[in-house]
């Protein structure tokens, strides 16, 4: 196993140190471009290779729209004379380290449970996505067959007769590719602004309003511990929408609110609260 490249994922990305008594080339292509070149000199007759898990973030990573087609790549790292590959010479995007994937060997881009919510009509109240590995393609899914995903994960099932009030998010979660999460609960909103007033004839004037809501989205019933790890990769994500009136909207996730608890009942539910990434959407 290379120290460079344990597993097939960017996040586990690790250091290289290789002997040597003279300076060494080192370039790293990315689907055969060329996108790093320098040059490394040896202190007490060694050279270590750092930082490349962050050159590798920028360059394979997923979208939430469309095809995942720079979320996987060729990669291919050579130092001197000496090449260095992952296995089947391609990685695939991922920001953090999954602690239940230490070798890298799932296929199914989820560090935890799905929660998907139905309304009476059969059918679910935003359009459902997670993400895979198929071969050497990173694949972006809409249906689920059954509730059991894959790679031990499930997709829990709640029911509302109300999906008017149910919430979805939509979100690059810790493999940088989109996945959904649902709750039956409805959203609370809190009404804010920022604003700039001057004095213009003896009156004070109110100009560049900007809308400054804050919404707090809270889960339904925890189903599993699992499920604790898909809520925090919308804490940490990148980028994450919510769907409103059949669009995907940006928004910003400003602070979460709950603790996990390790236990198979009675778990704390999840609080996240956010902002719409334009200052200028309304209510």
């Amino acid at each position: 196993m290379s120290q460079i490249f344990p597993t097939k994922f960017v996040a586990d990305v690790g250091l290289l140190e290789t002997t040597s008594d003279s300076t060494l080339e080192a370039s790293l292509k990315v689907n055969g471009t060329v996108i790093l070149h320098e040059k490394y000199s040896p202190a007490n007759g060694k050279i270590a290779i750092r930082g490349l898990r962050n050159v590798l973030e920028a360059a394979i990573y997923g979208d939430l729209d469309g095809s995942q087609d720079h979320a996987a790549a060729i990669v291919e790292l050579k130092v001197g004379s000496t090449t260095y590959k992952p296995t089947g010479d391609y990685l695939f995007a991922s920001r953090l380290r999954n602690p239940r994937d230490p070798n890298g060997e799932k296929t199914y881009m989820l560090a935890g449970d799905m929660v998907t919510v139905y309304g009476t009509n059969g059918q679910p109240i935003a359009p459902i996505s997670f993400t895979r590995i198929s071969g050497t393609t990173v694949m972006e899914s809409h249906h689920i067959l059954n509730n059991t995903l894959g790679d031990g994960l499930v997709n829990w099932v709640e029911r509302t007769t109300c999906p008017e009030k149910a919430v979805a998010v939509r979100f690059l979660n810790r493999y940088d590719v989109p996945q959904t999460m649902m709750t039956p609960e409805p959203l609370q909103v809190k009404p804010g602004f920022q604003d700039q007033t001057s004095l213009m004839y003896g009156s004070r004037v109110r100009y560049s309003v900007e809308q400054n809501d804050e919404y707090t989205l809270r889960s339904g019933r925890i189903h599993s511990e699992l499920e604790y790890a898909s809520w925090s990769d919308l804490i940490t994500s990148r980028k994450a929408q919510v769907y409103m009136n059949s669009q995907w909207l940006p928004i910003l996730i400003t602070k979460a609110n709950y603790t996990q608890v390790k236990r198979s009942t009675g778990m704390n539910r999840v609080e996240i609260s956010f902002k719409m990434a334009d200052p200028k959407q309304g209510l």
